[in-house]
């Protein structure tokens, strides 16, 4: 593996590290990050080797500019408000955070089970035979998007390239573009609208 696809393999399994801090319950850490700059920095550090193309780019730089401009302001209260709406609103989450409710939901279908649906399981047989723990156990979807982000990180950092390749191909590739693209269009904060511009210039449509 040569230098420059060895530093665009790491961003890509870092970025997808914050993604899915991101797409977490929002936490003081998550703000004081905010606050003090540290995230931006290390965005911005990922962001040349991530978007493929200028206007990727262009997005996230101007989320971050926005982010910046709200620092002072921004609060752990309104950060869960709006991952509430976006993600876990009991009735009607603009974005459901697994992917198989993410897709019965875009189908007009009826949402399986959270854990207990045939792709759940699957999942989580795939994660067994790859040697991959789950954070959080059983209380986090296998689907969740969090957790299949964190699994691809796995597998860059271990070098299993294709292997991460063909995960994104079968799952994230399936919906994380739509799913991030809501996320950037539908958001009340510049927090999530940056995470939805950083999860489109991670996986483009």
């Amino acid at each position: 593996m040569n230098a420059n696809c060895e530093e665009r393999t790491m961003a890509m399994a870092d970025t997808c590290r914050i993604l899915s801090a991101c797409v977490s319950l929002p936490t003081p850490d998550l703000v004081a990050s905010i606050d003090d700059g540290s995230l931006a920095a290390s965005i911005r550090a990922l962001l040349p080797w991530l978007a493929r193309e200028d206007v990727a780019g262009e997005r996230v730089e101007a989320r971050l500019a926005a982010c910046e401009a709200r620092v002072a302001s921004m609060t752990l209260s309104e950060l869960r408000q709006d991952y509430t709406r976006l993600f876990s609103h009991p009735t009607a989450p603009l974005a459901p955070l697994c992917e198989s409710q993410f897709k019965c939901e875009q189908r007009g279908e009826e949402k399986p089970l959270l854990v207990v649906n045939r792709l759940a399981l699957k999942l989580d047989d795939e994660y067994r035979a790859a040697g991959y723990v789950r954070a959080h156990g059983g209380v986090v979807p296998p689907d969740h998007l969090g957790t299949e982000l964190a699994y691809v990180a796995l597998l860059l950092d271990e070098r299993r390239s294709d292997d991460a390749s063909s995960f994104v191909e079968r799952h994230l590739g399936t919906w994380a573009p739509e799913m991030f693209t809501i996320v950037e269009q539908q958001s009340a904060t510049p927090a999530y609208a940056l995470v939805g511009s950083l999860g489109r210039a991670c996986f483009p449509a």
